[in-house]
C-alpha cells in the first residue's frame, strides 16, 4: 500500500491566561489573549488543513493550573475541531499545568473522563506508553508515544539518592520496554530541559532545575522526540526538537521568530519544517540617560523619535537618571503616553529604571565638613594619651581647622 507517512504537529508553552500586568496600556491583558488565541486557532488550522495523524502538544497549555472558564472551553472548541477530523491530540502536563494541591485537577482531565475521542492528556507519567492505532486511507500505523510530563525535582530527591537526570532515563526505559514489536513510530514527548540547550531568561522555577543528559532520553529508541519547556524554539538534534513558545512573552524574547513544527516520518526517516507564527512585536529600547533637570521629557522624547517602533508594539524603556530628575520626569507621565499611545501607536509600556547618584549640593557638603570636623575631635577625646598632651592635640587640630575654614 505504499509507504507510510505519518503527519504530526509538535507545539508547546501555550500560556494562555499569561498576565501583563506589569504593562502599561490600554486594555494589554485582554489584547494579549486574543493574541495567543489567534496563534492557537491558527495551529489547529493548520493541523486541520495539512490533515495530519497527531498534534503534541508538549505542556503548559495554560499559565495556570486553574485557568479561567472562558480559556478552559476555548482550549476545548479547538481541540473538538481537531478531533472531529480524525486527528489525535495528545497533551502533557507542564510546570504551569501542574495543580499546587494533591486534590486539584487541571480541567483538561474533564476531558478525558469524558471520554472526549482521539484526545489524551497526561498529568502524571503513566503506568504504561500510550499506543495509537491510527488507521486511515493514506496510512495504517501504530505508534508508541512515551509521556513524560513535568517532574519536580523535589519529588525525586525525596524518593531517593538518583540523580534528576538518570531518574528521568531510567523512567523512561520503564516505559520503552512495555512497548509491543509491533509498534511502526516511537516517540517521546517530554517537557524538561535538555543539558546544553539555549535559555534566554532563567525563570524563577528553573534556577535549581537540574537538567537531563541527552543520554538519559535514550534517543536511538526513538523515531522523535517532542520537547517543551525551554520558550527559545531551536533543534537539539535532527529529532530531538524544542518548538518554542507560541507567542513573546517576556522582553527577553524580543528578537526571537515563534513557530510550530511540521513532522513527517516514514520508512525513509524524518523530515522537519518549522511553520512560522505571526506575534506582536516587542520592542526593548536600549538604556537612555536623561540629566537635564528642566526638560526631561523632552529628551526621551527626542530618542524615542529616533527609534522605528512598529504600531501595536510593546515597549521596555530603559531610562538611566537621578532621582530628582526622575520626579520631575513623572509629572509628565500623561505627555508620554499620549505620545506613545496617540503619536506612535504602541499597545504598552514599561519603564525600567536606573538610579543615578545625585550630585552634592553646598548643604550636602557643609553637613559632611562639619562631620569630619567632629569625627577628628572625637578622635582625639577618646585617645588614650596623657591629659596634656590629648588638650594640646585638641587645641592644634581647631587651630588647623579654623585655618582651612572647616566650621
Amino acid at each position: 500500500m505504499g509507504q507510510k507517512v505519518l503527519k504530526i504537529i509538535h507545539t508547546a508553552d501555550f500560556h494562555l491566561g499569561v498576565s501583563f500586568r506589569r504593562i502599561i496600556g490600554r486594555n494589554v491583558n485582554e489584547t494579549r489573549r486574543e493574541d495567543f488565541r489567534k496563534n492557537i486557532k491558527k495551529i489547529f488550522d493548520i493541523a486541520i488543513k495539512r490533515d495530519v495523524d497527531l498534534i503534541l502538544i508538549s505542556g503548559d497549555i495554560f499559565h495556570r493550573s486553574d485557568p479561567s472558564n472562558r480559556d478552559f472551553v476555548f482550549i476545548a472548541n479547538q481541540i473538538g475541531r481537531a478531533t472531529e477530523k480524525g486527528i489525535y491530540v495528545v497533551a502533557i502536563a507542564g510546570n504551569h499545568d501542574k495543580p499546587k494541591t494533591i486534590d486539584s485537577h487541571n480541567p483538561l482531565q474533564a476531558l478525558v473522563e469524558a471520554h472526549a475521542p482521539h484526545f489524551y492528556y497526561f498529568p502524571s507519567t503513566p503506568q504504561k506508553p500510550l499506543i495509537i492505532n491510527i488507521n486511515k486511507e493514506n496510512i495504517r500505523a501504530q505508534v508508541g508515544i512515551i509521556p513524560i510530563p513535568f517532574i519536580d525535582p523535589r519529588i525525586v530527591y525525596q524518593i531517593g539518592d538518583e540523580n534528576y537526570s538518570t531518574f528521568i532515563g531510567n523512567l523512561i526505559s520503564k516505559l520503552l520496554d512495555k512497548l509491543p514489536s509491533t509498534i511502526d513510530y516511537k516517540i517521546l514527548m517530554a517537557h524538561l530541559t535538555v543539558r546544553g540547550s539555549q535559555i534566554r531568561r532563567i525563570w524563577s522555577i528553573q534556577i535549581n532545575e537540574p537538567d537531563v543528559a541527552r543520554s538519559d532520553l535514550k534517543e536511538h529508541e526513538f523515531d522523535y522526540i517532542a520537547l517543551g519547556h525551554i520558550h527559545t524554539p531551536q533543534e537539539i538534534s535532527k529529532r530531538i526538537i524544542y518548538p518554542g513558545s507560541i507567542e513573546r512573552i517576556d522582553f527577553s524574547e524580543a528578537d526571537e521568530s515563534k513557530s510550530i513544527v511540521y513532522v513527517e516520518l516514514s520508512d525513509s526517516g524524518i523530515r522537519i519544517e518549522r511553520i512560522p507564527l505571526e506575534c506582536r512585536p516587542m520592542i526593548s529600547i536600549d538604556t537612555i540617560k536623561i540629566e537635564d533637570q528642566f526638560n526631561p521629557m523632552g529628551v526621551l522624547i527626542d530618542n524615542l523619535d529616533r527609534i522605528n517602533i512598529p504600531p501595536g508594539s510593546l515597549l521596555r524603556l530603559q531610562i538611566e537618571t537621578s532621582e530628582s530628575v526622575w520626579r520631575n520626569l513623572e509629572k509628565y507621565i500623561d505627555a508620554l503616553e499620549k505620545y506613545l499611545f496617540e503619536g506612535r501607536g504602541v499597545l504598552g509600556y514599561f519603564i525600567k529604571r536606573r538610579m543615578l547618584k545625585e550630585a552634592p549640593s553646598e548643604k550636602d557638603i557643609s553637613s559632611q565638613i562639619v562631620s569630619l570636623r567632629e569625627a577628628v575631635l572625637e578622635y582625639i577625646k577618646a585617645m588614650k594619651i596623657d591629659a596634656r598632651v590629648k588638650e594640646r592635640a585638641l587645641e592644634l587640630a581647631k587651630r588647623i581647622m579654623n585655618e582651612v575654614n572647616i566650621p
